[in-house]
This record gives C-alpha cells, sequence and structure tokens, in this order.
C-alpha cells in the first residue's frame, strides 16, 4: 500500500515493549487495488488492545493523519499524530500530556530519514532509533493485518 501504518506501528513498538499476537484489519481499496485507508486493532501478549489507523486520502495541504490508541489495565496512550500530541489517561486520574508541539513542530523533510540511516551506517550517529525489534513487531503486525484484509478474520501473529 502507500505506507500509511508502518511509521505509526515503527512509534508504537519504540514506546511499548510489548509483543503483538493478533490483528484485525479493515482496509479501503482505490480502483487500481491499492490500499487508501487502512485501521487495525491488536492484541499485545499483555492482553492490551491498541488501535491504528491512516489514510492516503488526506488533502496535501494538511498534516499526518494517523492516531495510536493503546488501552491496558492502567487506562489508556493516546497519540494523535496531526495535533502532534501524546496524552497519557490513567483510571487512577493521574492524567499526563507528554508531548503537545506546536503546529509545524513535528513536520519535517522525507528525506531525512534516509540521511539519519546513512549517518548511522557512517558512525556519525551510533544508534538508530527504531532497531530491530521495533522493525520485526512493525513488519509481523503489517503481515498479519493484511492477511486479515484477505480473510476478513482475526489473524494471529
Amino acid at each position: 500500500g502507500w505506507g500509511q501504518l508502518s511509521h505509526a506501528l515503527g512509534l508504537l513498538f519504540r514506546l511499548i515493549d510489548l509483543a503483538p499476537t493478533e490483528v484485525y484489519g479493515l482496509q479501503t481499496k482505490s480502483d487500481a487495488g491499492v490500499d487508501l485507508c487502512d485501521a487495525a486493532v491488536l492484541t499485545l501478549e499483555n492482553g492490551a488492545r491498541c488501535s491504528v489507523s491512516g489514510s492516503a486520502l488526506v488533502p496535501k495541504h494538511c498534516s499526518y493523519q494517523m492516531d495510536v490508541r493503546v488501552y491496558g489495565s492502567d487506562g489508556m496512550l493516546l497519540i494523535d499524530m496531526e495535533r502532534t500530541r501524546m496524552e497519557l489517561r490513567r483510571f487512577d486520574g493521574t492524567d499526563e500530556v507528554v508531548l503537545d508541539l506546536g503546529p509545524d513542530d513535528g513536520q519535517y523533510f522525507a528525506v531525512e530519514p534516509i540521511n539519519r540511516l546513512a549517518e548511522v551506517c557512517h558512525g556519525v550517529h551510533e544508534r538508530i532509533e527504531a532497531d530491530g525489534l521495533v522493525g520485526q513487531r512493525a513488519i509481523e503486525v503489517l503481515d498479519a493485518m493484511y492477511r486479515s484484509f484477505a480473510s476478513g478474520k482475526v489473524e494471529t501473529v
């Protein structure tokens, strides 16, 4: 597809060190058969549920439309890429706004991640923020999600 969820999943698994176990996904396809809107519900190894969605049907002048939401026994983590905001809402009432950036503070040119990878490869930086495990988990979810699109059922990772 158009890669709507690879970055959202990378962010999710960078923040939450839990393996995915099940995925249910829905999509909207273009006339050419390319997915334009993707949504998935994930179950993590501890039973927490996450919803992740993204779309390529966004007007060019608008910012990213990706949401990551994680629901667990302590409360919920809400990540809204359009508002560049991350909130932690707990059942005990100790809520936190973890990140709240201005309208353009999270924007970057598409070439910047490529440059960062090249700098890591050349030893300019020692690490890349999304390690192999983060990438593995994101790919596992994408694989199960596309299987779920085809089957219409929950798929095991």
